[in-house]
């Protein structure tokens, strides 16, 4: 296997949260009586970076209320519907798989990082990863900086980040670091399509596409 560290985001990769955000974000949309997301298309319709961009395309006025205030509140409710959001499918044989082969694995994630931390504990993964790579804030700002930082400390390794958004696939770009997208995510196949990375249906099929890398 030619990679020598992975590096995996967080929310719609290792974790199954799509319906979590979709049923978290129509809470908000009724509070406000305004058009909710139907469907999984909907979303994916909407969905992308920055988040700023993708509240406004929901509908939000930023001059009525500020980003960061819909931020803090999507976080409040996000941590009340999380709980029950379960790891995708094959996530926890494929940490386990690299573990066996020797290969370090972080976290990388726009969470913040208190959240993440306790999280990763709540589903028995603490202790897996090397770092957990996250934002002191909950304003689900881009995390490139943190892959550039990490890039900085490891310039010699070759890493790959497994993410399920475009926006993985740029900040893998902008860090000098291999890149793999796995649909079912927060973002739907048509938009990872166009990243021009390796895309794989399921997590299982990024571990299968990892090791055979040579």
């Amino acid at each position: 296997m030619r990679f020598g560290f992975i590096l995996w985001d967080f929310n719609g990769t290792l974790l199954d949260d799509l319906r979590t955000g979709i049923d978290v974000e129509n809470t908000m949309l009724a509070r406000r009586g305004m058009p909710t997301l139907q469907s999984v298309a909907d979303y994916y319709r909407v969905f992308g970076f920055p988040i700023r961009d993708y509240y406004v395309r929901l509908g939000y006025d930023f001059t009525r209320e500020s980003y960061e205030a819909l931020a803090v509140e999507f976080s409040t409710l996000y941590r009340a519907y999380e709980p029950t959001a379960p790891l995708r499918e094959g996530v926890r044989e494929a940490v386990e798989g690299f573990r066996r082969l020797g290969i370090p694995q972080s976290v990388l994630s726009a969470s913040e990082r208190g959240i993440l931390t306790e999280q990763l504990s709540r589903r028995g993964l603490d202790g897996m990863f090397e770092e957990v790579l996250a934002l002191d804030n909950d304003h689900a700002d881009s995390k490139a900086h943190l892959a550039i930082r990490w890039r900085q400390r490891h310039p010699d390794v070759q890493a790959l980040l497994i993410g399920d958004t475009d926006h993985d696939a740029a900040v893998a770009r902008e860090a000098g670091i291999c890149c793999v997208l796995v649909e079912g995510g927060h973002q739907g196949a048509d938009a990872l399509s166009r990243c021009g990375v390796p895309v794989c249906p399921d997590i299982p099929a990024v571990y299968r596409w990892c090791i055979t890398q040579p």
